[in-house]
């Protein structure tokens, strides 16, 4: 019976492992059906939105408060990046989460889809911080700030922070 060669068997594993990772992405952020409630905020916030005012919206805005101009016909939500401005600011930091993670995978410490998990994991966390750290911009309005819990941009429940996920797909 021949010898096992494990140099040759390591390069298979390290073979196997990196094709399954060529063939697997990472997606960040708020990840649910396109109609979902939460990914339309996300939406709004990431973009910004444009929104015409309708006679009930005008009469809503002015019993809590806010009173437009007569001549008012839209209202704009101000873009308000954060998960593309997280990436933006963070990209050498995920390049060596990702360097690391993959370090992993040729060492044999982790399988493709565990570095890819560890990736997507603190790619997500490092998205909630941007938040919760008070990075997004613009700042609300004082409208906005009078009737939230707290003063950091996008952050109210707790909700939008919490739904900032991530998922592994393909491999």
């Amino acid at each position: 019976m021949p010898k096992a060669n494990p140099v040759k068997e390591d390069l298979a594993r390290i073979r196997r492992e990196l094709g399954a990772l060529s063939k697997m992405s990472v997606h960040i952020g708020i990840l649910g059906e396109a109609d979902s409630e939460m990914l339309t905020i996300a939406n709004v916030h990431e973009y910004g939105c444009t929104i015409n005012v309708t006679p009930k919206m005008r009469a809503y805005l002015h019993y809590m408060g806010l009173h437009l101009k007569p001549d008012t016909e839209t209202i704009n939500i101000p873009e308000r990046s954060f998960i593309r401005a997280s990436f933006d600011t963070g990209q050498s930091e995920l390049a060596k989460i990702a360097d690391n993670a993959i370090g992993k995978v040729i060492n044999g410490k982790k399988t493709a889809k565990e570095a890819m998990e560890e990736i997507g994991l603190l790619a997500a966390q490092w998205t909630q911080n941007y938040i919760n750290d008070g990075y997004v911009t613009p700042e609300n309005s004082d409208f906005t700030l009078d009737r939230k819990s707290q003063s950091t941009t996008l952050v109210d429940s707790g909700r939008l922070v919490g739904s900032i996920t991530h998922e592994v797909r393909g491999g």
